[in-house]
């Protein structure tokens, strides 16, 4: 053994915080929420991790390297915050509404060319700047713990999807239980045919395809589309001791 290290496949992230915003525009009257965390929000965050500043070409290189494949475990509340606005000193002041997702939780694979993945994983277990859960106002509840899988990638995605869907992280390393949800949504970076799909999301129940302005073209936010395969897997029906209990109370 030359004690050189094995390059990893990919790895885990969960996403939760009291608050989070993952919307495409970042201007205008109205900044939605965004209905999963999208792939250059996700991609910065992993910059900041590596200490890459904005403006800097390595954004883009790391965009070319990089996918973010999505899973919602508890897509939250859409709540909305109203602002006034003053574009120019003297001009009328604009209402503007800025809409964030209220407790929820995401895990996030994140794959790619094996040394940046590497290069990214390090940046997320030593942080070289601070991270946000798509706005500065949204910190992370949870730390952004990169969890290193290998082998079937989708697997371990769909595994990780399902576990927390029983149990839910706390600050302070432990889980606590919840209620189970009947299905998990999984956003999958690029278009995937459903006859091409991994063999741990062949039993999907839903396969639609969309696009998002997420992929960075250049340093000053250009950024162009970018597919997305979106599917649906059910949980199944089996009954955990949390549902039971919910039952026995109705």
């Amino acid at each position: 053994m030359d004690g050189a290290r094995k390059a990893m496949d990919g790895f885990i992230l969960h996403l939760y915080g009291p608050m989070q915003s993952w919307a495409d525009t970042g201007f205008g009257q109205l900044r939605e929420a965004g209905e999963f965390p999208s792939r250059s929000a996700v991609i910065g965050m992993i910059a900041a991790a590596m200490g890459i500043p904005r403006g800097d070409q390595r954004l883009v290189d790391v965009h070319d390297s990089l996918q973010t494949h999505v899973a919602s475990i508890r897509q939250g509340r859409v709540m909305r915050d109203f602002h006034t606005v003053e574009t120019r000193v003297g001009s009328s002041r604009t209402l503007t509404s800025r809409d964030y997702r209220h407790d929820a939780h995401f895990v996030v694979l994140v794959t790619g060319v094996a040394s940046v993945v590497q290069e990214a994983f390090c940046g997320l277990s030593e942080p070289c700047y601070g991270m946000f859960l798509g706005r500065r106002s949204c910190p992370p509840a949870l730390p952004l713990t990169p969890e290193e899988v290998n082998g079937d990638i989708f697997q371990s995605l769909v595994d990780a999807a399902f576990s927390t869907a029983d149990e839910f992280p706390k600050g302070d390393g432990t889980w606590r239980r919840r209620i189970r949800p009947k299905h998990v949504q999984i956003w999958l970076d690029g278009h995937y045919d459903t006859e091409s799909l991994p063999g741990a999301l062949s039993n999907a129940s839903l396969v639609a395809y969309g696009s998002r302005r997420t992929r960075l073209k250049g340093p000053r936010r250009a950024y162009a589309g970018c597919v997305f395969t979106h599917v649906v897997i059910p949980l199944g029906t089996e009954t955990t001791n949390h549902d039971a209990y919910f039952h026995a109370l109705s």
